[in-house]
């Protein structure tokens, strides 16, 4: 997922917006993922073994992992787990949009780490309000990006808002919508 994140725009906006310039440490993102695994869905079964990496984006390579049965466990708890098993609440991080939940991100902050969590359309409560939320908020940098592999053409928007007053709004919508 880190690998469709255009770094250099990501630096440029925190710097220009924020005044923030990453150390090399703080360059060093770990992105989290998990799949299952092929062939492991037994005949009648929907869901089979499933395997969370994280993977070290400064390196590309899988850093740690944990594994789960995917009729019995879910993958937000195999990633609350792996990030605290190692110790990685601090750390920064990138989630696909399953993980954008109030437990694990909430926790992420306390760590005092960062995070970048996907928002898909077909989330379509929640892309509402954060569309309903970005019209009162004015856009403090944006970038788009194109990339023209696996024989398609895809644009990518980077905008950056200042919503520290809108955690508390967001919060709430969370919590009452169940996300």
């Amino acid at each position: 997922m880190l690998q469709k994140v255009n770094l250099k725009v990501l630096e440029r906006l925190l710097f220009a917006y924020y005044g923030v310039v990453l150390s090399e440490r703080e360059k060093q993102w770990f992105a989290i993922h998990g799949k299952e695994l092929r062939g492991s869905i037994s005949k009648g079964s929907t869901r089979g073994e499933a395997i969370v990496q994280a993977v070290d984006h400064t390196h590309q390579e899988v850093a740690a992992q944990n594994f789960y049965h995917g009729r019995k466990e879910s993958e937000k708890a195999a990633v609350r787990t792996l990030l605290s098993q190692h110790d990685w609440l601090s750390q920064y991080i990138t989630l696909d949009a399953l993980h954008l939940a109030p437990t694990l991100l909430a926790a992420i902050a306390q760590a005092k780490g960062w995070f970048i969590v996907g928002l898909k359309e077909n989330q379509p409560e929640l892309i509402t309000e954060m569309q309903r939320v970005a019209t009162y908020l004015p856009i403090a940098l944006s970038s788009t990006t194109l990339d023209k592999g696996h024989n398609r053409r895809e644009e990518q928007i980077y905008q950056a808002y200042d919503i520290t007053q809108q955690f508390v709004v967001m919060k709430s919508y969370m919590s009452r919508t169940g996300i």
